[in-house]
């Protein structure tokens, strides 16, 4: 789903800001799960919090409409994903 934009130098600067969005919320996710991991027994928030930041990502990624940026966001997450259901399984 592409938008016209009767204003493409915003609808350009909302792309960047997305995308930079985007990879920060992911960012913090392996952020928290690093955290989780040396907390020990203690790691819960910390994965609860990662968990926030991919459900984040998961809402407005598809919102991305370079091809190659989306799908480095999705890769991404889908790390991201992997390691938050590994440390899930742990508790």
């Amino acid at each position: 789903m592409r938008m016209d934009s009767a204003f493409p130098e915003e609808h350009e600067r909302f792309q960047r800001t997305l995308i930079d969005f985007l990879n920060t919320q992911l960012s913090v996710g392996f952020v928290f799960c690093r955290d989780a991991r040396a907390k020990g027994a203690e790691f819960a928030p910390c994965v609860e919090n990662a968990r926030v930041a991919l459900e984040t990502v998961r809402r407005f990624e598809g919102k991305i409409f370079d091809a190659k940026l989306s799908q480095q966001i999705h890769a991404r997450a889908d790390e991201l994903e992997k390691l938050v259901s590994v440390l899930e399984q742990s508790a």
